[in-house]
């Protein structure tokens, strides 16, 4: 490429502008434009999240963790850890499905769901189960649906198909093409307002701690074969771009 300068130097010959520019963008490509460690001189950290205090209180075999910078436990009477994960039933009212009964839970579908009492109650489950803003990281857990439409693919297809029948319900005269589109557009809306808005909550309660969604981004290539290299597709880059707004949120 051709790095051009619209206004010279005060003072430099056109050769010194010349000079300098070229030292300058050694400079520039050296730049690093990552987020500083959570803990210093610690620039890869290892965490550990799983119930393994069962194994001192049982069975008297206690494990050494001090490998990992973090480490929390997910059992639900667990508070105050540096790793924080919260699941479907431990942040607010978050709306979703059964898998086995197909019963809906606080409404069943986003856009069904109260934002509001959602906010509220998750304030209250954040303050519990982080009393203390120390550094960590704070594990938002929702697997239930996506906030992609198209995404909702094999079993969560219940939540594209119960989307449309509700726009149906309310608008009796829009033919199934009409209908799906409008339901791609209130799901979709209605799952980033959850999403967003959560994970606003939480910072501005608790901004010591880092912010974000478990398996997100995902490339969803999870197959097994022999010419699998754990590439992305490049559809499913795309999709991924079209969530800049929960990359720029999480923290």
């Amino acid at each position: 490429g051709v790095l051009r300068i619209q206004h010279g130097f005060v003072g430099y010959s056109g050769t010194s502008q010349v000079v300098f520019t070229f030292l300058l963008i050694p400079c520039c490509l050296t730049v690093d434009f990552r987020a500083p460690p959570i803990f210093p001189n610690t620039p890869f950290v290892w965490a550990w999240n799983a119930p393994t205090e069962h194994c001192a209180e049982k069975f008297n075999v206690p494990l050494d963790l001090s490998l990992f910078s973090l480490v929390g436990s997910p059992r639900v009477n667990v508070t105050g850890q540096n790793i924080t994960l919260f699941y479907t039933d431990r942040l607010g009212y978050y709306p979703y499905i059964e898998t086995k009964t197909g019963k809906l839970v606080n409404g069943g579908l986003p856009q069904s769901g109260s934002l509001t009492a959602h906010l509220d109650k998750a304030k209250a489950d954040i303050s519990y189960y982080i009393p203390t803003d120390h550094v960590g990281l704070a594990v938002i857990d929702w697997e239930e649906w996506r906030p992609t439409w198209v995404r909702n693919w094999q079993a969560k297809d219940i939540y594209r198909q119960q989307s449309i029948l509700l726009v149906q319900q309310e608008n009796v005269q829009l033919n199934v093409t009409e209908a799906t589109k409008t339901a791609k557009t209130m799901f979709e809306k209605a799952g980033k307002s959850f999403m967003l808005e959560t994970l606003k909550l939480g910072k501005s309660l608790k901004p010591n701690h880092l912010w974000g969604f478990y398996l997100f981004p995902d490339c969803y290539n999870h197959y097994k074969g022999s010419d699998y290299n754990g590439s992305c597709y490049d559809i499913e880059k795309r999709r991924n771009d079209g969530l800049n707004w929960l990359w720029k949120e999480s923290t």
